[in-house]
């Protein structure tokens, strides 16, 4: 009594086919997002190195009256000596930096800034860009409802200061 088997056709009925390609659509548009992430995470690297330098110079704008009449803010005070802030000529600063991020570009795109400040002889700013994503997916950029969203907006921050030490 040996008995055939024989295949089933409600077992046949189905097929991974369908499966396996949404499976590598989505693969491969996650895939596309990761190199856009990575991207976006060195471009603000280089936003901030372009500020930086920037804002390292500005810092070096004295402000020259109250640097000969000693009016010093202080930074830190221990046993070993004090530290002070370097008077800072905040409008020769802030001009510098304008010109300096004015002349700047991130990816071939203008960088502009967004908040500046100077107290108590710190420095801090802002500088925004927008860039283009490395890797654009055209089904999903047609898909967008306004043409200003296939750009990604990198935001960075940045302060300085300069300090001096006594004993």
């Amino acid at each position: 009594m040996k008995r055939k088997l024989k295949p089933s056709r409600h077992q046949e009925t189905g097929s991974i086919s369908f499966l396996i390609i949404s499976l590598f659509l989505v693969l491969l548009i996650l895939a596309f997002e990761a190199i856009n992430i990575s991207s976006a995470y060195l471009a603000k690297r280089e936003l901030l190195s372009i500020g930086e330098a920037a804002i390292q110079h500005s810092a070096h704008n004295l402000d020259l009256r109250r640097y000969y009449a000693n009016d010093q803010t202080l930074d830190q005070y221990s046993p070993f000596g004090s530290s002070y802030r370097v008077p800072i000529d905040c409008n020769a600063a802030r001009l510098d930096f304008y010109s300096q991020i004015a002349q700047m570009q991130l990816r071939g795109n203008p960088i502009s800034v967004s908040q500046w400040s100077c107290q108590l002889d710190v420095l801090d700013a802002t500088l925004e860009s927008a860039i283009e994503p490395t890797l654009a997916i055209p089904i999903l950029a047609s898909m967008t409802p306004s043409p200003g969203l296939d750009k990604v907006t990198i935001t960075a921050g940045i302060g300085a200061t300069s300090v001096m030490n006594t004993q």
